[in-house]
């Protein structure tokens, strides 16, 4: 009993209450409203075959990835999570216009967000600024974890190794290299967390999608950000790949009346 890891007391008596996964610092797959429990469900119920594998593009400190190799587990997959991020925070170069908070105006006058999602994003605006004190409100001080510097792969490890999680390959650097320089071919991807924040780094994604799910039927990403108070730029590219690649269709996710929109992109 002494040598069993969390992981195999965990099989025998899966622990459903919130403070164990508080104590990790990870999600609870058996959340009913955790923001990503529909990608947590579409992997726990079967969806993705043996043969696969799931991607997270933006892991910070491993919140969302360490459950996705939990519900792999849980469901009996074969399959590997690889964990795709710089793990030094946002890279500079990479902010675009449509990264500007004040992109949400234009967002609204070309009519991709709704009134309601406006009026959102201008409470959320000034909230922070009254309690940031700032009125110079940018990409990276618009969310809590700034510009997710304090990402650690050695914290990461540490979660992994005391689950007793092997099921995780964390893929270190700049998008535009590791995604051109990772073989999907050996290692195709059944369901996808894009949780990347930036316009230029969905944009890079969703661009690749076809290479990462080419052996792929009804593969599922769930967009972290096609709903943001914090982040523009996902919105217009999921707007602009869709426009011009009728392969993949969205589907606004089932969620509480009262909980953010949940939205994913499914591979037809």
């Amino acid at each position: 009993m002494a040598n069993k890891t969390i992981l195999e007391d965990y099989f025998e008596n899966p622990i459903k209450d919130d403070w164990f996964y508080d104590v990790l610092e990870i999600d609870n797959p058996y959340s009913t409203t955790n923001p990503r429990r529909e990608l947590y469900r579409y992997i726990l119920d079967g969806n993705i075959s043996s043969k696969l594998n799931i991607a997270e593009f933006g892991v910070f400190r491993g919140k969302s990835l360490i459950t996705l190799a939990l519900c792999m587990k849980i469901a009996r997959l074969n399959g590997v999570v690889f964990g795709f991020d710089s793990f030094y925070g946002f890279p500079q170069k990479a902010l675009a216009a449509e990264d500007d908070p004040e992109y949400f105006d234009r967002l609204h006058k070309e009519g991709l967000i709704d009134t309601d999602h406006k009026k959102s994003v201008d409470i959320y605006k000034s909230v922070i600024m009254k309690t940031r004190n700032t009125e110079n409100l940018t990409a990276i001080n618009m969310s809590t974890s700034k510009d997710f510097a304090g990402t650690s792969i050695e914290v990461i490890q540490r979660k992994l190794d005391t689950m007793g999680l092997n099921n995780v390959k964390l893929v270190a650097g700049p998008f535009e290299e590791t995604i051109e320089n990772f073989d999907f071919e050996q290692n195709p991807i059944g369901a996808i967390n894009l949780d990347a924040d930036l316009y230029s780094s969905y944009k890079l994604v969703l661009t690749n999608l076809h290479k990462m799910t080419r052996k792929t039927e009804g593969a599922f990403v769930f967009l972290d950000e096609y709903y943001s108070l914090k982040f523009p730029g996902p919105r217009k590219a999921v707007v602009e790949f869709l426009k011009n690649d009728k392969s993949f269709i969205l589907q606004r996710l089932s969620s509480p009346q009262t909980a953010f929109e949940r939205w994913a992109i499914t591979k037809s």
